[in-house]
């Protein structure tokens, strides 16, 4: 739909782009349940650049995400993800 365009709009990478590719690729196949567009470029309270964002669903992607990343620290309390549309998709019908 025109709110994952806009998504596609604001990717700034080509990871970027073909994470929310894939993503909204989810979201049309899945047409009972609408599922909410991200943040793109979220900011968290420490000032911490999350790549895409729920805040509202606490669900958070950092496309370069490592193991032990010091970042998900800063994200107490979220399910943050890394490079994975379809684990982000399965966690955002859960928490829908």
């Amino acid at each position: 739909g025109p709110e994952w365009r806009s998504v596609h709009d604001l990717t700034v990478s080509d990871t970027e782009r073909a994470f929310a590719e894939q993503l909204a690729g989810h979201a049309q196949r899945d047409a009972e349940q609408s599922l909410p567009v991200p943040v793109v470029g979220y900011e968290t309270d420490h000032g911490i650049p999350v790549d895409f964002a729920w805040p509202d669903k606490k669900i958070a992607v950092f496309l370069d995400l490592e193991t032990d990343d010091p970042r998900v620290a800063e994200l107490a309390g979220w399910r943050v993800f890394g490079d994975d549309p379809d684990a982000v998709f399965v966690a955002l019908k859960e928490a829908a």
